[in-house]
């Protein structure tokens, strides 16, 4: 049964609170400031990630003169156009989106178009490639590709970056290592060091996981809920049966972890932590 602590009353429709929340029309968007803020700061540290990984992309690569970017003017580029954009986006669009350099046009710039010109010239590459896509906002034709594009491909897109960023994350954890394939590249396609997961950085990802689970399947699950996030472990976090075993199993799962790192000589050493 529904208790009146888990019903949430909707400001939809409701008169503004303030000038602040008639400018941004909070209130008639079924949101408050306070929730505005809340997901304000979760988009910051969703985001702020790109102020460090874009200018690595940029700044470790070089052009056909030999030329590299300098890397104190890539990050306060990157900070500033976002800073001025997500601005500009609020301010005078009114609309709650965060803008910022995204993955993927950097790697081009920086290891197919750097690799076969200059900077100057690649980034003026850049320059036009907006212009084109503001003429084809403006005319229609960005709306009528994006209609003719599949969902099912939209969908598959989306999951395609999410598993990229995944794979990253599990590099950067020792989940995953890179070894010599047959080409003799190093491809991340190994599990730990010789199979097995050893180093502190596994240790602090499995905790940090399985810690986020379990308050996800506890107390997280009313406020994911107002925010109509679907998942599997939220929908059902209001029955106390379900949250206790979510939280024993994360518990029994980080427990076996640590048993099996440490029982292995040698797992936490320094040395194997690279």
């Amino acid at each position: 049964m529904t208790t009146e602590s888990n019903v949430r009353s909707d400001p939809r429709g409701t008169p503004p609170r303030s000038g602040l929340d008639a400018w941004f029309h909070i209130s008639e968007r079924g949101s408050t400031v306070e929730r505005e803020i809340r997901g304000g700061l979760a988009t910051f540290f969703t985001m702020a990630y790109i102020v460090v990984l874009n200018p690595l992309i940029l700044g470790g690569a070089q052009d056909v003169t030999g030329r590299r970017l300098p890397l104190g003017a890539l990050t306060t580029s990157t900070a500033l156009v976002a800073a001025v954009m997500t601005l500009l986006m609020g301010v005078y669009g009114r609309y709650p989106f965060a803008i910022a350099a995204g993955l993927g046009l950097n790697a081009v710039v920086a290891f197919q178009l750097a690799a076969v010109m200059s900077w100057p010239s690649a980034m003026g590459i850049v320059v036009l490639e907006g212009l084109v896509i503001t003429l084809l906002v403006l005319t229609g034709l960005r709306q009528w590709v994006m209609d003719a594009i599949p969902l099912a491909l939209k969908q598959s897109i989306s999951v395609g970056i999410g598993l990229f960023i995944a794979l990253i994350g599990l590099v950067d954890a020792g989940f995953v290592r890179r070894i010599p394939d047959a080409a003799n590249t190093t491809v991340p396609v190994q599990l730990g060091v010789g199979n097995r997961l050893i180093g502190w950085p596994t240790v602090v990802f499995c905790f940090g996981l399985l810690l986020t689970i379990a308050l996800v399947g506890g107390d997280g699950g009313a406020t994911a809920r107002s925010r109509s996030v679907h998942h599997p472990l939220v929908a059902r976090s209001d029955d106390p049966l379900v949250v206790k075993e979510v939280h024993v199993t994360a518990y029994h799962v980080l427990w076996e972890l640590v048993h099996v790192l440490f029982e292995q000589p040698g797992v936490l050493d320094p040395e194997v932590i690279r």
